[in-house]
């Protein structure tokens, strides 16, 4: 699935004081001396063609494999990085459910701009566990079909059955995303060392757990310590809510979005791992206002598990992405930010 295209890219600088210094391009090589450092410029985009993705991953190899650079898109799901002659392969996202790989060739006459490069969508599918009462709520499922995976199983909706599926040595072998969303009787699952072993098998393999509020006593099972349930649960609506991560409010662009928090959604507090969205919540039948961790992420073993307050709202008519803030009001004049988020969030996975 990798299709590799040769790209001409870079211009070559002048050697100067700094670029003699220690660096890949001082290393001995099977392709001879490697003088010339330049700057590289591409840019990543989702698999369709039509958004650009932030927070990816972009490694860069030399001819010998060797890793000479790594970073992260910004968030205009550009990239760049310094290297040296030669040629070099890219690799996006490697690790994750969505990936691409491609090659430059860095000599004396290339232009610096390494072009476009679009993610694959990934062959891991995605598995939903959820009660039917989620079904209309939560729609998790159509957001991780619009962002291309292969398929989105629905599991069984009730603990007894999904927990057999994650005991099962072969139950999650071909998922990439497993969901656990609202209705299950979630501390039923977290009693089941066979479900939880099978979670934790999952997770050693670099997938990803995307957890419902509801599922929190699953979450403390396998990263225990690192959130702390609040005592009332929220009174509902909406809350403008911020960004306390600086890397992943550059790739949102935005300081804070808004978010509805539905009656009675259990809250947290984050004590150990990502807060990705915070907020001043009210909760309890008096409305007193609680801060709450509204989005957080850990990571547990190779994999990584995402907690959510809120319900995954369906994709717009024309795409998965939600679009600028300027767009998307709620009723209280908030820009409902809940989409974007959430396709970010999966796409890192």
């Amino acid at each position: 699935m990798r299709g590799l295209s040769l790209l001409v890219v870079l211009l070559a600088l002048p050697a100067c004081d700094w670029a003699a210094a220690d660096g890949p391009w001082n290393q001995p090589s099977d392709d001879g001396p490697q003088s010339t450092v330049a700057r590289v410029e591409g840019r990543i985009c989702e698999p369709g063609g039509l958004r650009d993705v932030p927070g990816i991953g972009v490694r860069l190899l030399d001819a010998n494999e060797e890793e000479v650079a790594v970073v992260t898109t910004d968030p205009w799901g550009r990239w760049d990085a310094e290297l040296p002659s030669g040629r070099f392969s890219i690799e996006a996202g490697v690790g994750g459910n969505f990936e691409a790989y491609d090659a430059v060739l860095v000599d004396e006459g290339s232009d610096g701009n390494a072009g476009v490069l679009c993610l694959e969508r990934g062959t891991p599918q995605s598995l939903l566990f959820r009660a039917p009462v989620a079904e209309s709520t939560d729609l998790l499922g159509q957001r991780l079909s619009g962002l291309g995976l292969a398929h989105v199983h629905e599991g069984p909706g009730n603990a007894s059955e999904a927990a057999q599926i994650l005991a099962s040595p072969a139950g999650l072998v071909e998922y990439g995303i497993v969901a656990l969303l609202g209705g299950l009787d979630f501390s039923e699952l977290a009693s089941a060392p066979g479900a939880l072993d099978g979670l934790r098998d999952h997770l050693a393999g670099g997938g990803g757990l995307f957890l419902s509020a509801d599922a929190w006593p699953v979450f403390d099972a396998l990263a225990p310590g690192s959130i702390s349930l609040l005592a009332e649960p929220a009174s509902g609506g909406w809350v403008l809510a911020s960004i306390p991560s600086e890397p992943w409010a550059m790739q949102l662009q935005w300081p804070d979005v808004g978010v509805p928090v539905p009656k009675d959604a259990l809250l947290f507090e984050l004590l150990d791992g990502e807060s990705l969205l915070r907020a001043d919540v009210p909760a309890g039948e008096d409305g007193a206002i609680v801060t709450a961790d509204l989005l957080v992420r850990v990571p547990v073993d190779a994999g990584t598990v995402v907690l959510s307050s809120f319900l995954a709202p369906p994709p717009r008519a024309d795409g998965w992405w939600m679009g600028d803030p300027v767009e998307e009001q709620s009723p209280n004049g908030v820009w409902d930010g809940r989409g974007a988020v959430l396709d970010r969030v999966l796409l890192q996975f």
